[in-house]
């Protein structure tokens, strides 16, 4: 029996993460749900396996529930502390969801560790047909709004390539309800950041104006379930991702990628499991971005991608159609087996490990 302490949802990274295990992992093996018990029963000990969903950098267990055997999954960005260290002394097995995960842990000396990478769903996410429309090149950037995101490189890079590139456009899929994690965007040197309007739209249009774009250029989404990006896929020539850290693979990227669609993208922590210089553009030239907290202390040390190199990519992907054809296929055929079925089997081998 696996007990899957795990959330659940359509529109966030760990709602889908735990929904389609719970879907997956119900075909092959016996399974419980812990989500939908009274939370006076998260508490008890149960007997097989519990996989828990960890809180984030402190390792925590985001039920309390506990099994004869536990196993935890994680993403981070941030600088892991002491707690982390305990937390993750109380679980048989860490698993991290990026290599780059795997090794900060074990720089702290967290050893029991292994890496587990998320799936696609390959019946939402397959390779598209062509564009029937040539006339426009359209970027597109997914991803809540946030600077650990690189949005404002996005942001910046459209800003100087639609003005020398008349066909050029964008399409956004930022939507984020976290207002704290909006407001990291102020630390970028590359736009204004500014909170003007009600709705996500307004917001949007009013930041694009700040920013010196043509908001008649960006067509912006609101958040839409997972099922319906395929459709706005099909609509772009080239996805941009210079995130700075990805503590998992960025499900984004992967879908994007899965449906045959070439990528710009940072070549750094979760995305170095995904993209080769076959499957994507890589941007690979960085600066080491230290960020602090309020009493001035080192809390994340991410990788800050070149606007140049961004910029000269999106360039080489625009002038060279059939490169960037074939790297969009060869991004199909790369996140193919990646799939959610193939994460649950994996999961269930280490349960019986």
């Amino acid at each position: 029996m696996i007990h899957l302490a795990l959330p659940t949802g359509t529109n966030y990274g760990w709602g889908l993460c735990g929904a389609y295990l719970r879907k997956e992992l119900s075909k092959i093996t016996a399974l419980s749900d812990p989500t939908s018990w009274a939370p006076t029963e998260w508490e008890k000990k149960v007997e097989g396996v519990c996989f828990h969903a960890l809180e984030g950098v402190n390792l925590k267990q985001w039920m309390s529930l506990r099994g004869d055997k536990n196993l935890g999954y994680v993403f981070f960005e941030n600088e892991l502390h002491s707690s982390s260290i305990s937390n993750a002394s109380e679980l048989d097995l860490v698993l991290a969801g990026s290599t780059w995960c795997q090794t900060q842990m074990n720089g702290k000396g967290i050893l029991n560790t292994d890496v587990l990478i998320q799936g696609i769903d390959p019946e939402l996410f397959y390779p598209l047909e062509p564009k029937s429309e040539e006339k426009e090149f359209v970027l597109f950037s997914g991803g809540k709004f946030e600077y650990r995101k690189g949005q404002d490189l996005v942001l910046a890079a459209f800003r100087i390539l639609s003005k020398k590139y008349s066909n050029m456009r964008l399409i956004t899929s930022w939507e984020n309800q976290w207002i704290d994690s909006m407001r990291t965007m102020s630390l970028s040197k590359h736009v204004d950041y500014i909170e003007m309007g009600d709705t996500w739209a307004e917001k949007m249009h009013a930041f694009y104006v700040r920013n010196e774009v043509d908001p008649q250029k960006i067509q912006t989404c609101p958040l839409l379930p997972n099922r319906k990006m395929r459709s706005i896929y099909g609509k772009t020539d080239l996805g941009i991702f210079p995130n700075r850290c990805e503590g998992g693979t960025n499900l984004v990227l992967m879908e994007y990628m899965a449906c045959g669609k070439p990528v710009v993208a940072s070549f750094s922590s979760g995305h170095q499991d995904i993209l080769t210089s076959e499957n994507s553009f890589l941007v690979k030239s960085m600066d080491l971005l230290e960020i602090k907290d309020s009493q001035g202390n080192v809390s994340a040390r991410w990788d800050d991608p070149s606007l140049e190199e961004i910029i000269s990519q999106i360039e080489l992907a625009y002038h060279q159609k059939e490169r960037r054809e074939q790297i969009g296929q060869n991004a199909a055929k790369s996140l193919k087996n990646l799939t959610w079925s193939a994460m649950a089997e994996r999961v269930l081998a280490i349960s019986l490990s």
